[in-house]
């Protein structure tokens, strides 16, 4: 007598498997500058400040702020969207305002502004 899961199969593994699972490993690939970074050993929680840990943050922007490679750094996580952690000195938050402030700036919202200071004479 057979049993209905006689005939089943694991499904296939969709996730890459660690080193120590299949022995041959997977390799990430990090950018060069990385190696120069001021936060390569520092404990990564570090730049991942819980909200209103005020303490750990200044701490990592301290740590940012000496960093030779802290431009390369804020640009990498603003090309990504990086949503969270400190990047380059700044925050999620301020990340996304520079995002916002580029937008602005190339889709010629700054027209307004150029123009408005064109219109500004005062005539009496």
């Amino acid at each position: 007598m057979s049993s209905p899961w006689d005939s089943y199969r694991a499904p296939k593994q969709r996730y890459a498997q660690t080193e120590w699972e299949s022995g041959t490993g997977f390799r990430i690939e990090r950018p060069a500058w990385t190696k120069q970074a001021n936060c390569k050993d520092e404990p990564t929680t570090t730049f991942y400040p819980a909200p209103g840990d005020v303490e750990k943050l200044r701490r990592a922007k301290s740590i940012c702020k000496e960093c030779v490679v802290r431009h390369d750094c804020l640009e990498s996580a603003l090309e990504s969207s990086e949503r969270f952690g400190i990047w380059g000195g700044k925050s999620a938050r301020e990340r996304s305002l520079i995002l916002r402030a580029q937008r602005l700036l190339n889709s010629g919202s700054s027209k307004h502004f150029e123009e408005d200071e064109g219109d500004s004479e005062v005539t009496s």
